[in-house]
């Protein structure tokens, strides 16, 4: 049993540097070029304030509650999987070069990568106060 013990290790320590490099792939998309390096600097640097408080809670939370820490990570990498489904999908789009153009991207197609799994379409809302 200790040879499935490792082969799990190792499919996570895998999963792990794969939602690594796509992060940089991804991230790079989201932010215009105005702001890019800050946004994907910002995001790493909270990714690495979770790797640094994770053994912690190992460590702390582990003796009292052996299951404990294992919930914790894996509801946390379940809620920002899919919180990531709500970004907007970038496939055939270009890459926004200020945040004017963001803006006005995010307010042309509000699609998200769950809404387009789903196939759910949603009209934008029309203003009525608006005299035709």
């Amino acid at each position: 049993k200790a040879w499935l013990v490792v082969v799990f290790i190792m499919m996570g320590r895998l999963n792990i540097c794969t939602a690594k490099a796509l992060s940089y792939l991804y991230g790079s998309e989201l932010f215009p070029t105005e702001v890019r390096t800050r946004g994907i600097s910002n995001s790493f640097m909270m990714s690495r304030v979770g790797s640094s408080i994770a053994p912690f809670i190992a460590e702390y939370l582990g003796p009292i509650y052996p299951w404990a820490p294992a919930v914790v990570f894996g509801s946390l990498a379940l809620t920002a999987g899919l919180a990531s489904m709500a970004l907007n999908e970038t496939l055939g789009t270009s890459l926004p070069d200020t945040i004017a153009t963001l803006e006005n991207q995010s307010n042309e197609s509000e699609t998200s990568i769950l809404m387009k799994k789903s196939k759910i379409i949603i009209s934008k809302p029309t203003n009525l106060d608006e005299k035709s």
